[in-house]
């Protein structure tokens, strides 16, 4: 089965006019470049970020291939097809810089090879000179996200995990978007990420030894009397408190006070002799 299905009998009828070129367009540029009626049968354009008034750009010969650029009139080129010299196909498949598809330029192998009677070079064209047909291009707007462009300049897409650490932390949220005048605020899902810092950031470094010392805090204490034994364990806060009660004597003599070097327990009044 082949790949792509081309219905012969409406190329047929467009074959005799500058379809999919817009009718204004000269199909010569300042070189005396020709894009003779029926190089083209049909074609689809989708670039994404595409603005308006998509033009074949730029046609470039070297001695193998012939490479075919498509831009509008903002941004320049956008998405570029290429085809060999000795095995043309009947289609040319665009894609843009991060290797995205961009669209296709229906033709025929006889059609592609007149790019062999062209000097090696690069061929520009204006908007004026080669704009497409309204009817081919597809507004793809750039919106959302779509991949995360890596270091090397490769578009990583799929599923995409976002991990705080060190201190980051990450998560889905809603806010009130403006969605401009005389519109109401839409409720919108996005992603809020807080640098709140790592308090134990010393902990992570391994060198030098003594740029953290660890804290041993106290777990529990265990008071015993004889054979019974009464252990304490910190409320749901980590405290620990060790105050002195009423409920045995209510004149007594324990103290309990804290100092620079910790928790000092002493008794007060005079020691009597027997």
């Amino acid at each position: 089965m082949p790949s792509r299905l081309f219905h012969r009998e409406w190329i047929a009828e467009q074959e005799t006019t500058r379809y999919p070129f817009a009718e204004t367009a000269s199909l010569t540029n300042e070189e005396g470049d020709m894009i003779l009626d029926g190089l083209f049968l049909d074609a689809i354009l989708y670039p994404i970020g595409a603005g308006p008034r998509l033009y074949l750009a730029e046609v470039e010969i070297d001695h193998q291939d012939v490479t075919v650029s498509v831009g509008d009139s903002v941004s320049g080129i956008l998405a570029s097809g290429t085809v060999s010299h000795l095995s043309p196909p009947d289609a040319i498949s665009l894609t843009d810089s991060l290797g995205r598809p961009a669209g296709l330029l229906v033709s025929e192998a006889s059609r592609l090879a007149i790019f062999q009677s062209w000097s090696v070079g690069t061929h520009t064209f204006l908007p004026e000179q080669t704009e497409f047909a309204a009817t081919v291009t597809v507004p793809s707007p750039e919106v959302g996200l779509r991949g995360i462009l890596l270091e090397d300049g490769s578009l990583f897409t799929g599923d995409v995990w976002i991990v705080g650490s060190d201190g980051i932390v990450v998560r889905d949220t809603q806010v009130l978007a403006d969605m401009g005048p005389c519109q109401e605020p839409v409720l919108t899902d996005v992603i809020r990420i807080d640098i709140v810092g790592d308090p134990l950031f010393r902990r992570r470094l391994c060198t030098p030894g003594n740029i953290f010392e660890t804290p041993r805090f106290i777990r529990t204490v265990e008071f015993r009397k004889g054979a019974q034994s009464f252990t304490c364990t910190p409320d749901a806060f980590g405290n620990m408190r060790v105050l002195v009660g009423t409920h045995m004597a209510e004149d007594t003599v324990l103290r309990v006070h804290t100092t620079d070097r910790g928790l000092l327990i002493e008794a007060v009044g005079e020691k009597l002799n027997a």
